[in-house]
């Protein structure tokens, strides 16, 4: 961190870094941590709606990174967790949060360029985590 330059992702067939994310359980009524990717293994512990986990998508399956066990992103059409992502704020201006998605509402707050912010983007909208607005 602090630094600048570049990683390479692979080399020939190799993977030399993986996409580490940030989920939210959004299914109301939780989702299981199981011991192994499947359905039918033997649960570990459970996730209620709005916990943030860490992990590493594979499949329809997140292992979870920092404890042990996988956790399922979808069951049918059902969406279980939903990923946030990490923005920079690139406009030298620094860009308003504002109270509502729509330019004309109030702007509740200000994020100066090079702040980090966590959200899901909707459409030309980010919906930010861990704190009111949008971006």
């Amino acid at each position: 961190e602090g630094q600048s330059g570049f990683m390479l992702t692979t080399s020939g067939k190799n993977k030399l870094l993986e996409r580490l994310e940030t989920w939210r359980v959004i299914w109301k009524a939780g989702v299981n941590v199981r011991s192994k990717p499947d359905k039918t293994s033997s649960a570990i512990c459970f996730k209620p709606q709005g916990t943030l986990v860490h992990g590493i998508l594979e499949g329809a399956w997140l292992t979870l990174e920092g404890q042990s066990g996988f956790m399922l992103t979808t069951s049918g059409k059902n969406k279980l967790l939903e990923r946030l992502e990490t923005w920079r704020v690139i406009w030298k201006a620094g860009v308003n949060v504002r109270s509502k998605p729509d330019k004309t509402s109030s702007a509740i707050c200000f994020k100066p360029q090079g702040t980090l912010v966590h959200g899901i983007l909707e459409g030309a909208w980010l919906t930010l985590e861990g704190q009111s607005g949008f971006m």
